[in-house]
This record gives structure tokens, C-alpha cells and sequence, in this order.
């Protein structure tokens, strides 16, 4: 596994690692301790996670993506679960959070709203409340709150509207 680690780095980094190798060998690394670890903490740590931002921006891309959709690889076939994909979009809606109790909330789902994506808890703030009315339509928002978190044990399920309220 070492092994194929060094080949791995040495395909990447092949000056830096060829001396690192070299100074090994010869039983001098301690001589070159500063240029051994700036390597060390540059392959272990710094590369993979600008790796992983460059990768992570390059699959958003459009034709990126258009590629990988050929080989079922798309931004949908990607995305885990239906409710990650809906909050994925980073849309203002306006939504009614119905609850298990049979009661609804209503609010805004804008920027300062937040959604969680973790399977077993997804919960949501929304960054304001609003009273419906008696058919269920938006009323007048709520003063002096600070918006509302409903837990992901209390959700039946969220009807997110198109337009305005």
C-alpha cells in the first residue's frame, strides 16, 4: 500500500518526491527536514483539499456535467434524495410546513433560511413566520420573531410554492 502511495505522489509531484525518495535512501532526510515536511504537509493535506475544491467546482459546470449525465453520472443521478435536490437549488420560496399534529405553518424559505441534508435529520429554519388563513393562504407575517425551526420528527411533509404569496 506504501508503495503504491509513493507512485501515486511521485506521478503527481515527481521532482519533489524523486528527492525526498533520494535523501531517504541516502539516510539523509534529517538534513533536509524543512523541504521533507513542507512536502509532507503539501501531498497529505494541501493537495487533496485543493483537489477536491477544483473537482467540486468543475462537476457543477454545465458540460461538465453534460459528460458525465453519458455515463449516469449527472448533478440528478448524484444527488441522494429528492429533498436534496429541492434544497440544493437555493431558492427564496414561499412553503407550508404541514405537521404530523395535522397543524401547517406557513413562512419564507429565502437566503438567511437554512435546511438541514443529513438523512436522519432533516429539519428547517425558515427566516420568517406568517399566519395563514382559514384556506390555508398567507396572511400576515409574524412580528417580532426571528424566524422557525421545525424539527424533522415534527414534518409530515412541505408544499413549496411557485410565485408570489
Amino acid at each position: 500500500m506504501g508503495a503504491f502511495g509513493l507512485f501515486l505522489h511521485t506521478l503527481v509531484f515527481p521532482f519533489g518526491t524523486r528527492f525526498v525518495v533520494g535523501w531517504y535512501d541516502e539516510g539523509r532526510i534529517e538534513e533536509h527536514w524543512l523541504a521533507s515536511y513542507i512536502w509532507f504537509v503539501f501531498t497529505i493535506f494541501l493537495w487533496p483539499i485543493v483537489v477536491g475544491i477544483v473537482l467540486g467546482k468543475l462537476i457543477k459546470m454545465e458540460w461538465v456535467d453534460a459528460q458525465l449525465d453519458k455515463v449516469g453520472l449527472s448533478h440528478v443521478d448524484r444527488t441522494p434524495s429528492a429533498w436534496d435536490w429541492t434544497i440544493d437549488l437555493r431558492e427564496s420560496r414561499w412553503v407550508r410546513v404541514h405537521l404530523r399534529d395535522g397543524s401547517t405553518i406557513g413562512g419564507f424559505y429565502g437566503t438567511s433560511s437554512f435546511a438541514s441534508l443529513h438523512t436522519s435529520q432533516r429539519d428547517i429554519y425558515l427566516e420568517q413566520v406568517w399566519f395563514l388563513d382559514e384556506e390555508g393562504e398567507f396572511d400576515a407575517e409574524m412580528v417580532n420573531t426571528d424566524g422557525v425551526w421545525i424539527g424533522h420528527e415534527m414534518i409530515s411533509h412541505i408544499v413549496l410554492q411557485i410565485g408570489e404569496d
